[in-house]
């Protein structure tokens, strides 16, 4: 499956659903990095959530590629356990993320990250995430004491190809916040 968005703009005010995948493509799953590609979208807009997961283009990936997309949608997630990304609310399986620029402000309680908020396997697998030529624009907060920040990848247990990516965000918040820059 290819979802081509023609570089077109989708503008995002409020999701009103009672599932936990809150973004433009709230479940992509069961599929390869390879079999699966989201490519050339603009996200654009203001949302509030307490639901779990929460990203600009998909908020849980369990496999697929992403490239050339921009996320302009500020998020804010207010719910104790709201893990938030500029891309990818949460990865769980082979994920590629290329080309893509968040350039919206994301706040959360408890995990927030520029391009990823959380990185994670499935019990006895193995993975690796891979973000290429990727950049973070947006300012990137943790509200409570002890949140993860950052402006590539907030929270992560697997493997991460990280090449050519820069945070040039403003991260901030009451814990201990950490930038990304690689090049």
């Amino acid at each position: 499956f290819e979802f081509e968005g023609n570089n077109y703009t989708i503008t995002i005010n409020s999701i009103d659903s009672n599932s936990e995948y809150v973004g433009v493509f709230g479940y992509v799953g069961n599929a390869t990095a390879t079999s699966l590609k989201i490519k050339k979208l603009t996200v654009a807009g203001e949302i509030s959530t307490d639901k779990q997961y929460a990203g600009g283009i998909v908020a849980y990936s369990n496999g697929a590629t992403i490239e050339y997309c921009v996320n302009k949608l500020q998020i804010t997630g207010e719910g104790s356990n709201t893990i938030v990304g500029g891309i990818v609310g949460y990865s769980q399986k082979e994920t590629a993320i290329n080309n893509c620029v968040n350039f919206a402000n994301l706040t959360s309680t408890f995990v927030v990250g520029g391009i990823v908020g959380t990185a994670s396997f499935i019990q006895n697998t193995n993975y690796t995430l891979t973000l290429s030529k990727c950049i973070n624009l947006g300012q990137i907060v943790g509200s409570a004491k002890y949140s993860y920040i950052s402006g590539m990848v907030a929270k992560s247990n697997v493997s991460a190809d990280i090449s050519n990516c820069i945070n040039l965000g403003q991260i901030s918040g009451p814990a201990t916040s950490g930038a990304t820059a690689t090049s």
